[in-house]
């Protein structure tokens, strides 16, 4: 149902409502290991202004990974996570080339978004903290 909405204007919507399910305040769940794969090959189709908020959320997941201990998450889940944030770092780094008035567009946060995604967790938490959004802000 997702990607039927990305080029219309509910995709903010959809998009709201279905991060909800795996991402909830501080903590995510076993299934934003296993979606993180999906969302980002589906990156390529997204517009560019729509493109800083699953960039944002991606991070947020890269950040908490480390709260998810449960058994459930395979070492292919893992391997399948890893990969994909390694495989669409074109894709990612194209959301900075969202024009400055797209809602959310806020550059310090991408680039700690982006930080945080290609592993550099000082930067990205470094960039986050100044703007109040880390983890610590």
């Amino acid at each position: 149902m997702l990607k039927a909405e990305i080029h219309t204007e509910h995709f903010d919507d959809y998009w709201s409502n279905f991060r909800d399910i795996f991402i909830c305040q501080c903590d995510i769940s076993e299934a934003a290991i296993a979606i993180v794969p999906h969302i980002l090959a589906m990156l390529p189709e997204v517009p560019i202004a729509k493109r800083p908020q699953i960039v944002y959320d991606t991070a947020w997941i890269v950040w908490l990974r480390s709260t998810v201990t449960s058994d459930s998450v395979t070492s292919e889940m893992w391997a399948a996570f890893d990969q994909s944030l390694l495989d669409h770092r074109q894709d990612i780094a194209l959301s900075l080339a969202a024009p400055e008035d797209t809602p959310n567009f806020n550059l310090q946060l991408l680039l700690g978004a982006i930080a945080l995604i290609w592993g550099n967790q000082e930067l990205g938490e470094y960039l986050s903290e100044l703007e109040g959004q880390g983890p610590n802000g």
